[in-house]
């Protein structure tokens, strides 16, 4: 593991600490006086797609809350869905040529604009 620390010029910390394939494997952030502020934690799946962070946050070196999200990916290595804090769900949609199509979670569905075959946005006159 190959461990990185960052330091600003009001002496803020980022730790970033990568794993045997040098993708990050957690971020910690401190304060000025080495106490820890927050922490994500990264996970990925066999093909190396991210598949989970766990993100914390802390008060006077104390957690004091954590959220969780999770990520599913295709044969193609794309995002299928994300589940954040095991609550919000959101579906990912995909065109033939491996374009997002479509966002979609239960508060909402947000299309895409719609491309010509050369990969152009098609024109959608106005009035």
């Amino acid at each position: 593991m190959l461990q990185k620390t960052t330091v600003d010029p009001l002496g803020h910390r980022t730790i970033e600490t990568q794993d045997a394939g040098g993708r990050v494997a957690s971020l910690e952030k401190q304060d000025h006086e080495g106490l820890t502020v927050s922490q994500e934690l990264f996970f990925y799946d066999p093909s190396g797609n991210p598949s989970k962070r766990i993100s914390s946050i802390y008060e006077k070196d104390q957690k004091v809350g954590e959220t969780t999200v999770t990520w599913t990916h295709n044969c193609m290595g794309q995002v299928t869905e994300e589940l954040e804090a095991g609550q919000k769900k959101t579906l990912y949609d995909y065109d033939v040529r491996g374009r997002i199509h479509c966002k979609k979670s239960r508060s909402c569905l947000v299309s895409l604009p719609s491309l010509k075959g050369s990969g152009r946005r098609a024109h959608v006159p106005t009035r």
